[in-house]
């Protein structure tokens, strides 16, 4: 329905037939902006109509008009959802949590003893998860975002040697719990397989039996052969380096204790699987059943994609797994970018045998006294660190970060064999905001709910991989506004 113009008085006009015409043909003008704009969408609002002056402003919806750039993506806000979940069940279909998936976000104070294990109907539980699932990333600028399905998921993987790796500690350990999440149901097509326990290897494979595979390897257009490799693997290794490694990048430390000679005090270092083990997994290449077309109506070819290798380590680089002393924050600061020299001269030396595309995810912030962080903070939100917590070395994981930044933007991506392409997925101030979500308030103030800001990790690294990806049928575009 076309609005009514509000009500003016004027004073008594003249009878003349040139003040008639002009009227209507005013009014005439009037009505045919009226119906252009509502057959073109755009929502007035009467109230900004200005009838004394020459224009006629009015209010639009604001519309995205560009995908979302990474520095876009992060270096935006958290929000409000207009309709936020009210029961367990909507938080599931919210972010697509399978019936085995995770929910869980512990009541503060809950006895740390008890930590991972609060029932899941307990009512503190629930009213907390329902909290923190209120909010939602809003990226800068109102750009559009790509968005994940499962499927679209499965079929970018299976195009890829090894689909999706993960490396690194218990907050990648997370991330990737939140991908199962996504994946992983009774009766689904997906097989787990756990190996080790430190190192630990997760791995999610298709199982070649079930439906839903045959319906994923036809849309990936690619052969069964592919399924002997994972979609999805983490690698739990706490420090990226293998144990020779490790010691040769602390040489310098003073009284620095090989561990070869360890008594127990390095109980977290473990050997090193991953970079063999994806190595040998490029190895095996993928099979394409369809030379052209994606669809009925595609017209390019199928092509391979490269597997996506994410990296994440700063938690366990502190004086007390590096020494059985108080070690200075320049040599653990120095050991720190001796780890990093020595991952990406590991990564180019000996180069893959197939594209690799690297992510390093940032190291999210530890918070202080986080119980006593309500909601998220979204205007100017501070990091402070005080002498208490130097025993982790909280202070300096933005240090850590800032070490990888600097790294990566001076690699040179060279030709083959030595290629690199690695990025800095820069998700520390989506993290930083959200002091509000960490897992066990007050006794874990690293770790996050496993509803809400991990899983935008995973949502900014698929419209990462969407942005780059060769093939152009994965994507479904989201262009909710973030008023929604």
């Amino acid at each position: 329905m076309i609005p009514t113009l509000p009500s003016r008085s004027f004073p008594a006009p003249r009878r003349s037939v040139l003040k008639s015409g002009l009227t209507a043909l005013f009014g005439t003008l009037i009505c045919v902006y009226l119906f252009y704009c509502l057959i073109n969408g755009d929502t007035w609002h009467i109230k900004d109509l200005k009838f004394d002056s020459v224009s006629f402003p009015y209010t639009k919806r604001p519309e995205a008009t560009q995908f979302c750039t990474a520095e876009e993506y992060a270096n935006g806000h958290w929000v409000r959802r207009k309709n936020p979940p009210s029961s367990l069940d909507e938080i599931r279909t919210l972010y697509g949590v399978k019936d085995r998936g995770r929910l869980e976000c512990d009541p503060p104070g809950w006895p740390v003893i008890a930590k991972g294990r609060v029932p899941l109907e307990e009512p503190t539980h629930i009213e907390r998860m329902l909290n923190q699932t209120r909010w939602k990333w809003a990226p800068r600028n109102d750009c559009h975002r790509w968005e994940m399905s499962e499927e679209a998921f499965v079929v970018r993987m299976l195009r890829s040697r090894a689909g999706l790796i993960l490396v690194g500690d218990s907050l990648s350990e997370q991330h990737h719990e939140i991908v199962r999440n996504f994946l992983v149901s009774h009766g689904g097509p997906y097989q787990l397989r756990f190996t080790g326990s430190r190192p630990r290897i997760d791995e999610v494979f298709l199982d070649p039996n079930h439906e839903l595979t045959q319906h994923y390897l036809r849309v990936a257009g690619v052969t069964a052969e592919r399924l002997k490799n994972p979609i999805t693997t983490f690698f739990l290794e706490r420090h990226l380096l293998s144990m020779a490694e490790y010691d040769q990048v602390n040489s310098h430390v003073e009284r620095y204790v090989p561990l070869s000679e360890d008594d127990g005090q390095h109980q977290w270092v473990s050997e090193s699987l991953w970079d063999a083990r994806y190595r040998e997994q490029l190895e095996r290449p993928v099979t394409f059943t369809v030379e052209e077309g994606i669809g009925e109506n595609a017209k390019v070819a199928v092509q391979e994609e490269p597997t996506i290798l994410v990296l994440n380590t700063g938690p366990h680089w502190i004086a007390s797994e590096i020494g059985t002393h108080s070690v200075p924050d320049a040599d653990v600061l120095k050991s720190y970018n001796n780890m990093i020299d020595k991952v990406l001269y590991n990564l180019t030396a000996n180069a893959p045998p197939a594209d690799l595309k690297v992510f390093y995810r940032a190291t999210s912030p530890g918070h202080e006294s986080c119980a006593e962080i309500a909601e998220p903070v979204v205007e100017n939100p501070r990091w402070n660190v005080t002498s208490d917590r130097e025993i982790y070395n909280w202070h300096l994981l933005q240090p850590f970060n800032e070490a990888w930044k600097r790294r990566i933007s001076s690699v040179t991506i060279q030709p083959p064999p030595h290629r690199l392409d690695i990025s800095y997925l820069d998700t520390w101030e989506m993290s930083l905001q959200r002091g509000d979500a960490k897992f066990l308030p007050p006794h874990d103030c690293l770790h996050f709910c496993y509803q809400g800001v991990i899983e935008e990790w995973q949502k900014f690294l698929w419209h990462e991989i969407v942005r780059e990806s060769v093939n152009a049928d994965y994507g479904m575009e989201n262009r909710e506004p973030v008023y929604l």
